[in-house]
């Protein structure tokens, strides 16, 4: 399993909730922790560019007015998780692979 920004975190609580359905996890620009984020970054108020929203209503079967649905989803994680250890992953048989950018503690 492959994860990106957010997804990355989603994808090691799929492998350390769901063991059977991940054997190797690679976590892409991962932040596993809520001090990671610029706080500008996560912060709700702010106006999404319309650009994210078309690209995602070019791939979502639920069209473009889904958005919203998982903006406030992404917010409330955002707002509500402490912390996502990599060591969470410890089962994978595979190995995990975790990539982030310089700088980072």
């Amino acid at each position: 399993m492959v994860g990106v920004s957010d997804g990355a975190v989603v994808s090691l609580l799929v492998a350390k909730m769901r063991p059977d359905l991940v054997n190797r996890l690679i976590c892409v620009a991962g932040v596993f922790h809520y001090t990671g984020w610029v706080a500008s970054a996560i912060d709700p108020d702010n106006e999404v560019p319309e650009l994210l929203i078309d690209s995602y209503a070019e791939v979502s079967p639920d069209g473009k007015e889904h958005f919203s649905t998982v903006k406030t989803k992404i917010d409330q994680m955002h707002e509500s998780w402490g912390s996502c250890p990599v060591q969470a992953a410890g089962h994978l048989t595979g190995g995990v692979a975790s990539h982030v950018g310089p700088g980072t503690p």
